[in-house]
């Protein structure tokens, strides 16, 4: 079970809560969770669980930001003690909560929290260009993130919690040297390509959310070694194949394969 809760809102003469904050689930979960307002919660049933597992987003409404209320999700597995369940039966269940976890949010303020920001470390970059025919051209290009390396803006209030940005944030992103590495945006994210194998240092300009310009240097190092599989992760141990269904068996094992860099 997922539910959602809002604390009264401090702000004298705002809009009620509901009306700025919200749940909504991601990808097949969009339309099983629907958008969570209020208090309001949705059951699954455990061959739902795939859906659950796809997230949620947390929105708030840009008419509204700032306003100080707080949302909480909280997620809750429970067993039923009366037998199996069947479609549209949960209320005239017995329910025994088993564990629950919960997160909340607060709608914060731009104009006057005072963030911390930080751009995360890129580690090591595939010497894409230099690659040959391994990768396609499209794929030798910073803007496409098949191989490039994505520059991450983060921030932080004066609590230490973790602020979600409105967007990437970035302005321009330079290399000092674009033989080793090529730098470049799409919109406001940027993106590092190896180039060939060296190193290299990325000037990165982004604004925070007060609109303020602020410039870091962060370093790269591209290498040329093989691309190989360093670890393989199966999400499902079984699944049930439908007849007529055609699939691969990674994607029957929800595969994720992560390679070296």
């Amino acid at each position: 079970q997922a539910t959602e809760t809002q604390t009264a809102n401090p702000v004298a003469g705002q809009p009620a809560l509901p009306t700025y904050l919200s749940i909504t689930g991601q990808g097949t979960n969009a339309a099983a969770a629907g958008t969570l307002t209020g208090g309001q919660h949705v059951n699954y049933a455990n061959s739902d669980f795939a859906k659950f597992n796809q997230g949620f987003n947390f929105i708030a409404d840009n008419a509204n930001l700032g306003n100080g209320g707080k949302i909480e999700f909280k997620a809750t597995l429970r067993k039923n003690i009366d037998g199996e369940a069947q479609a549209g039966e949960f209320q005239n269940l017995k329910w025994r909560d088993v564990t629950s976890v919960s997160r909340s949010y607060t709608n914060a303020n731009a104009a006057t929290e005072e963030l911390t920001y930080n751009v995360s470390a890129l580690g090591n970059a595939y010497a894409a260009k230099d690659s040959g025919d391994i990768l396609s051209n499209a794929q030798k290009v910073a803007g496409d993130h098949t191989v490039a390396k994505k520059i991450a803006i983060t921030a932080k209030d004066a609590a230490g919690n973790t602020v979600k940005l409105p967007d990437d944030r970035i302005i321009s992103a330079t290399s000092s040297n674009y033989d080793t590495a090529i730098a470049a945006t799409v919109g406001t994210t940027g993106w590092v390509l190896g180039n060939k194998a060296g190193t290299a240092d990325i000037n990165v300009i982004y604004k925070t959310v007060k609109d303020e310009q602020k410039q870091i240097s962060i370093p790269v190092t591209v290498k040329s070694d093989a691309v190989v599989v360093a670890k393989l992760v199966a999400d499902n141990s079984n699944a049930d194949l439908s007849v007529g269904a055609v699939k691969t068996a990674a994607e029957l094992m929800d595969l994720t394969v992560t390679d070296n860099y």
